[in-house]
Order: C-alpha cells, then structure tokens, then sequence
C-alpha cells in the first residue's frame, strides 16, 4: 500500500494539528499482518479533520520512514513487532497504540507457545519516557467494541496534548 495522503480540512478546528498514522502489515506473523483499512474508515469519520494516514513501511526507505514519523506524525498506531520499531523515531510527546495478539505468546527457553498475550515489544515501550504507550488486544480490533476503544483513546491523547498535560 502506497502512503495514503491525508485529507484536506477546510476546517481549523484543532484537531487539524494531529496526524494519525496507520502502519499496515507491520509484521510477518499472520495474526499481526493486518491492513489497518477499517480503523483508517472509523477513524476518518470519528475525526474528519485530522490527517489521517495509512501506510505500509516496508515500502518505504528508512529514511521515507523516519520522516514520516519524526516530522509529521502525533499518533502511531501499529500491531507489536515489525515496523512497531519505528515508533522509536516518534517527536516527544507523541503517543502509539499497539495492537497485541492475546494468545501468541511464546517462551524462549523452552522454545514453546505459552497461550499468554505476545507483547513482544512491552517491556521494551512501557519504559520509553518521551512517548504515551497503550496497548489494545488484536482480537477486538475490528469489532464495535474496538472501534470505540480506538476512538476514545485517540480523543484522550488528542485531549492531553490540547491541555498541555504532556510536553
């Protein structure tokens, strides 16, 4: 998928600082290999103007990347592993939302499923200071209910930075 360019507003609502960016197909596994298209219709309607953008990185150069997302994104929202990385690049401040698959678990040592939650990057994001990490479980993200946990939590996000409660 090529980058999908963002809308343009007419209005200037506040909202319209924000840029959502939607990371699709960010990992090999089958469980995490979304294409993210029915959150990028929610959210475009919940939020009609802020940008909001889907894109698959591994199309993209690490350069195109890191621009991307350190110039121009307030908003990640991928499932862990893969391109999750390159929420790394994110300005201070921003927030990601990574999609989790509940029970993919795998233990290392003993080289096994553990039918727990694969949160592969958790420990690894949850002590990033700069950015406001949240997780979400892959298995509702394409029902009501996680269309509406996606909303409320971007408003929230949205909210905290108008209030300047993070900067």
């Amino acid at each position: 998928l090529p980058v999908v360019p963002p809308k343009q507003s007419q209005s200037s609502s506040s909202s319209s600082r924000f840029h959502i960016l939607l990371a699709a197909h960010s990992s090999r596994d089958a469980e995490r290999d979304v294409g993210m298209e029915e959150q990028y219709r929610v959210l475009s309607a919940a939020f009609p103007t802020t940008q909001v953008s889907i894109v698959q990185l591994k199309d993209l150069s690490l350069q195109e990347q890191v621009e991307l997302v350190s110039q121009r994104t307030s908003i990640f929202v991928s499932t862990c592993g893969g391109g999750s990385m390159t929420a790394f690049f994110l300005p201070r401040g921003s927030s990601v939302i990574f999609y989790y698959a509940e029970q993919s678990g795998f233990n290392y040592e003993k080289f096994a499923l553990t039918g727990g939650p694969a949160i592969l990057d958790w420990d690894l994001f949850n002590n990033v200071g700069y950015l406001r990490v949240h997780w979400l479980p892959i298995g509702t993200m394409n029902t009501q209910e996680g269309f509406e946990s996606l909303m409320y939590l971007i408003r929230h996000e949205m909210d905290v930075t108008l209030n300047g409660l993070m900067q």
